[in-house]
This record gives structure tokens, C-alpha cells and sequence, in this order.
């Protein structure tokens, strides 16, 4: 095995150059590929053996591209291992729109979307969010995928210019080919790893310390695991949510146990609590789980049903209050969201319609000590969180700190009550001058008092404790200079 390896690491080296092969070099070639195969064949196995590799073999670090010059060398590679080498130009945000280029090699049977997941997941980025289109080697010919009709599509059944290679553009701020490149390297080491979930049929049956769980179908998956709508086996009327997260041997703590950690020191801080109440917990041989409060639609599942995908200011104010106050809350108890997003808020069901609840504490982070005392940041922190809400701070690496929860909290609050898509893509051009007005715009009536939450939220520092009052003031008077109060029907309120 090791000798087929070292040849394929020859065949790599060989195709770097374009120069035509001697009769030596194709000999060589042909018996060292021979002799690898007769080794593999005395030791019990044979070269189909080398083909049963995950979909998503590895993701390489390297930036440079791949050689694409000729099959001469792909038709000998594909023997040994049965792989295909896809380029990637991949299209991000971090203090303005840059570009990068990596290199995915995988098994010829994996789906586009598999090899999405994978760049995706790398990236802490959502899949279901990119522009795909696929190009020639220099990134040009570019034409637009559509991943509803190619994504279940394989990769060997996607035309390709050369054997075994395929080129993508992969466009998470949907500008692309609108703005000049600019390529940045992008810190893999600082995203996190695509988990592997575990997956239940409808009827199948958990049983916790506190009862017997029956799935009833699958709300969503996320970095954690799994989200599963259930009830209870002896009452079907009693309707819970239940996390599901598979073991990992390299992992020492479950991403569940901070979170549970979180729900129960923070559950009495509120009569309408905006943290949902924990049912049962439990795990199994292969994974966790923890069942817990059902609640409603999320805040952008809410927002894209409005008819022009935004709140009106009153509800866009009112949740946004709420969104703070839940801040605030995990603030005074040591920690941090670090991904605050509409996606990670939800309304309550029944009676609690009108709460808003915050969710999701899987890379939430302890930031002070034992002692209660602010920890000495680090040099570099990697990057954590959703690209469009994430601070400047995290987009810079630098340690984050209650002050950057709550200019996550702005941009979200922003994406409520604007339809301008650019005020995430212009995080510190928003700060000042003509582009400052634009963010604003349609929103005169509370355009002063935003600007001057946005400069007090700008003005603190790592160290800096945040006057979570003066916020709730200026939301009051932004509300009730628009002629209306925090206390009005939510959008979603006036519709039932």
C-alpha cells in the first residue's frame, strides 16, 4: 500500500509538468504501477479495495491549483485510486468581498451537492445560500448551475473538459462576476468540521429517564446534529423538540452538554423566559440527546413569509428588544452566543406567540473565569459564527467578547426592518458618510436613534460592560417616533 501511495504521489509530480513523456518515463510509469498492484495482491487485497473511500474524501489545504494539462497521467491515477479533482473558486465576505481558490478530491460516485456539503461545512457557511456555476481552468466559460435540476447529479456524470477534473465558482455573497478579484488565503483550521448526523425514521422510539420518545419527523440539522419534532408515547397531545448528536471519539465533551449547561442556569431569569425549559436528556451507545421546549417558526422563516421579506418597525423593534434581553440574560451568567442570527430565534407556540426565544448555544463560549473575572483574551481567536452577522472583530480574529454579541445583535436587528441586502457587505463602510445615510434609508423616523446605538456599540471595548438600558431606551424612542409602540402586534400576531 505504501508503495502504491508513493506512486500516485509520483503521478502527481509527473502531471505538475506538460512536457510529453519519454518511453523511459512511460516504462517506469507501467511498472511501478504494476508492481504496486502485484504488492497489494499478495498481501490478500486487490485494487478495488482502494475504491472504498468516503464520498467526501479530504478537503486539501492548499491553495494552488491542481495541474489540469492532460489524461496521460489521469488514466493510470484512476486505476489506483478512484478519485476525481474538483477547483474551487470560493467566493466569501470578510471586511469586503474576496475570493479564494482550493482544491476538493473525492470519490467520481459523490454528488455536486455532497461536494457543496463538504466546501460548506468547511466554511461554516450554508449550502442552501451559494450561487454554483462551473467554468474552464482559467475561470472563464462561466455557466450557472441549478442545483435543484444538477445537485443529485455525480461528479463523473458532469461534462468535463478533462478527465477527472472539474472546475466550480462558489458564490456565498451572490455578487459574483460583478466585482474585482481580490484572492485572500482563508483560514480552514479556523472552520469547523461537517458533523455526521444521526438520522431516525418517523415511529421510531427513544426512551429517556423521564419517558418514551416517539420521532415524529425532522425539523432541521445543524453543526450539532440533528432537530426532531416528538411526542410523549403516553400522550400524544405533549409535543417537544429534541437535539440529537452522534458520539465522537476525538471529541471529550458533547456540544449538547453546553447547552444544557446554559438552559439551566438561565431558566428562572424571566417570567416569559426567552430560553426554552429542558424536558429529559439522556444518551445512548452512539449518540446524545436532549429533548426540550417545541417552539415556533423562526425569525427568518417569519421575516421571508412578509410579502416584501420585512418586518414592519414596530414588530422589527419589539423582537429585537426581545433578542436583546436574551442577550443580555446569557451575558450576566458568563457567556457568549457567538452566532447570532434570525435563524437562531424563534417565537413560542399557543399563549407564547409573543416570546421570542433564542436557540443554539453549540460554540457559545464562557468568557470570564471562576472567579467571575473577564478572561485575558487571547493573541487569535478563530473565526466563529455566520459570516453576514459575524463583528468586525471576529472577522479580524481577535478574542470576542459581550460587545460583539451585541453588534451581531445590530446586523440582525437590521436585517429585520431593511431590505438592503448591502448592509452586511459593507460592515465598516456603513460607519460614515453617503453609505451611513443609505443604511437608514426608508427608516427616517428612526434614523438617529439606530445611528446612535450603532456608535455607542462601536465605542466599547473587549473590557467594556455593556449598558444594555441605554439600548432599550433608544428602541422606545426609535418606536414611538414612528408613531407606534414596542407593545403592538407582532407582524405574525396579526395575522392569525
Amino acid at each position: 500500500m505504501a508503495r502504491l501511495i508513493d506512486f500516485t504521489l509520483q503521478c502527481k509530480i509527473l502531471e505538475e509538468s506538460d512536457k510529453p513523456f519519454s518511453a523511459e518515463t512511460a516504462k517506469l510509469v507501467s511498472d511501478e504501477l504494476n508492481q504496486a498492484l502485484l504488492d497489494l495482491h499478495k498481501r490478500g487485497s486487490s485494487s478495488s479495495s482502494l475504491r472504498s473511500r468516503t464520498p467526501i474524501a479530504r478537503i486539501s489545504e492548499s491553495f494552488e491549483p491542481l495541474a489540469t494539462s492532460s489524461s496521460r497521467i489521469s488514466s493510470i491515477m484512476d486505476v489506483a485510486v478512484d478519485t476525481v479533482i474538483c477547483r474551487v473558486m470560493f467566493v466569501f465576505y470578510t471586511n469586503g468581498i474576496q475570493y479564494t481558490k482550493c482544491s476538493l478530491e473525492t470519490s467520481q460516485a459523490a454528488t455536486l451537492k455532497e461536494m457543496l456539503r463538504a466546501i460548506s461545512a468547511k466554511a461554516r457557511r450554508p449550502a442552501q445560500l451559494c450561487r454554483v456555476f462551473s467554468c474552464d481552468k482559467l475561470w472563464g466559460k462561466r455557466k450557472e448551475i441549478d442545483l435543484h435540476e444538477t445537485g443529485k447529479k455525480r461528479l463523473m456524470e458532469i461534462p468535463s473538459t478533462k478527465p477527472n477534473r472539474l472546475n466550480f465558482i462558489v458564490d456565498y455573497v451572490n455578487k459574483f462576476p460583478f466585482i474585482p478579484i481580490r484572492f485572500s488565503p482563508l483560514e480552514w483550521s479556523s472552520m469547523s468540521e461537517e458533523e455526521e448526523d444521526v438520522h431516525f425514521p418517523a415511529g421510531h422510539v427513544i426512551e429517556g429517564g423521564h419517558g418514551k420518545y416517539v420521532i415524529e419527523k425532522l425539523l432541521g440539522e445543524g453543526g450539532f446534529g440533528a432537530v426532531y419534532k416528538v411526542y410523549d408515547q403516553s400522550d400524544k397531545t405533549k409535543l417537544y423538540a429534541m437535539k440529537v448528536e452522534k458520539k465522537k471519539e476525538e471529541r471529550k465533551d458533547s456540544k449538547l452538554k453546553m447547552e444544557i449547561a446554559i438552559l439551566k442556569l438561565v431558566a428562572n431569569e424571566r417570567k416569559d423566559s426567552h430560553f426554552t425549559s429542558i424536558v429529559d436528556r439522556g444518551k445512548k451507545d452512539t449518540y446524545f440527546f436532549l429533548v426540550m421546549q417545541l417552539v415556533g417558526k423562526s425569525l427568518a422563516d417569519l421575516k421571508n413569509k412578509r410579502p416584501d421579506k420585512v418586518f414592519s418597525l414596530p414588530t422589527g423593534l419589539g423582537v429585537s428588544c426581545q433578542c436583546l434581553e436574551a442577550v443580555e440574560d446569557l451575558h450576566k451568567h458568563g457567556f457568549i452566543h457567538r452566532d447570532l442570527k434570525p435563524a437562531n430565534y424563534a417565537c413560542g407556540l399557543a399563549d407564547k406567540k409573543r416570546v421570542v426565544y433564542i436557540l443554539d448555544f453549540g460554540i457559545a463560549r464562557k468568557y470570564v473565569n471562576k472567579d467571575n473575572v473577564l478572561k485575558t483574551p487571547r493573541e487569535k481567536a478563530r473565526f466563529k459564527g455566520t459570516v453576514k452577522f459575524a463583528s468586525l472583530a471576529c472577522h479580524r480574529n481577535i478574542e470576542l467578547s459581550p460587545k460583539d454579541d451585541c453588534e451581531s445583535w445590530y446586523y440582525l436587528m437590521l436585517d429585520r426592518i431593511t431590505q438592503r441586502e448591502a448592509v452586511m457587505q459593507c460592515k465598516e463602510d456603513c460607519r460614515r458618510g453617503e453609505k451611513r445615510a443609505k443604511l437608514f434609508d426608508g427608516l427616517k423616523s428612526a434614523e438617529m436613534e439606530l445611528g446612535k446605538i450603532m456608535d455607542y456599540i462601536d465605542s466599547q471595548q473587549y473590557y467594556s460592560k455593556v449598558d444594555y438600558t441605554f439600548i432599550y431606551e433608544l428602541l422606545k424612542v426609535a418606536c414611538t417616533n414612528a408613531g407606534a409602540s414596542l407593545d403592538d402586534k407582532y407582524d405574525w400576531e396579526k395575522d392569525d
